[in-house]
């Protein structure tokens, strides 16, 4: 790009996952930025490999995951909310908080452009979410109900085939997502109603062949706190 390291003086994390904030000691280092993320999120970048994550993982759900020992990370600088602004290249953009795949997930939106950076929270087909499936929708339909040219997911999910989604596309793009998580509710529904003995978390997960294992482990608990489905404990949970 023509341009020095030096030069960076703001890494803007859009949540707490490796895949996103892995490369900020690099930076850091190279460049002496500072970090900004949601201030819910913060204490998942203090460690690399995700060990905070699944540390907190292995507490929840002891049956599902383990926990992963990480070396410690630069600590967060900023701790933003929902309502900040940041000043980054001669534009201001507005922190929005939109959790769903992680309680501290945010969008960055420029309403001069017309543009947002949505982090993982829009990923159309693609579902994997840290918190129930109606926050999830709540943020998507909260981005839809924004002035919106340009949205700037942090990966190209399924069905985009472009990483920059523009106008129609986009919120079609959004659309999508709200649609799959619909479906993927009433999938599990239909899982559970078809066996003839409680299923674990895994045997769900392996009947989508899609979401992860803790999207379904969330959608599981919010069934089960709408009365559609009941946890029975034998070696694991069972639903």
């Amino acid at each position: 790009l023509g341009r020095s390291p030096s030069e960076i003086s703001l890494i803007v994390l859009t949540h707490g996952h490796g895949d996103h904030y892995e490369g900020i000691q690099a930076i850091k280092k190279a460049s002496g930025a500072k970090v900004a993320i949601h201030k819910a999120d913060a204490w998942l970048i203090e460690e690399d490999k995700d060990a905070p994550l699944f540390r907190s993982l292995s507490l929840q759900y002891p049956d599902c995951f383990r926990p992963i020992k990480g070396e410690p990370y630069p600590k967060a600088d900023i701790l933003l909310k929902d309502g900040d602004s940041l000043q980054m290249g001669g534009s201001e953009f507005q922190v929005l908080g939109i959790p769903g795949h992680t309680e501290g997930s945010i969008a960055l939106y420029d309403p001069k452009e017309r543009l947002a950076f949505s982090g993982d929270q829009v990923s159309g087909e693609f579902i994997h979410f840290y918190l129930d499936p109606d926050t999830n929708i709540a943020s998507d339909r909260r981005l839809l109900s924004l002035k919106l040219d340009i949205l700037l997911p942090a990966h190209r999910y399924p069905p985009a085939t472009e990483f920059v989604l523009r106008g129609s596309e986009a919120r079609a793009f959004i659309e999508r997502h709200i649609e799959s998580i619909e479906g993927i509710k009433q999938r599990i529904r239909e899982i559970l109603r078809a066996s003839r003995r409680p299923l674990s978390p895994h045997e769900v997960a392996e009947a989508l062949k899609g979401p992860s294992l803790i999207t379904v482990i969330k959608y599981l608990e919010y069934l089960a706190q709408r009365g559609e489905a009941v946890a029975v404990k034998a070696e694991t949970k069972y639903w």
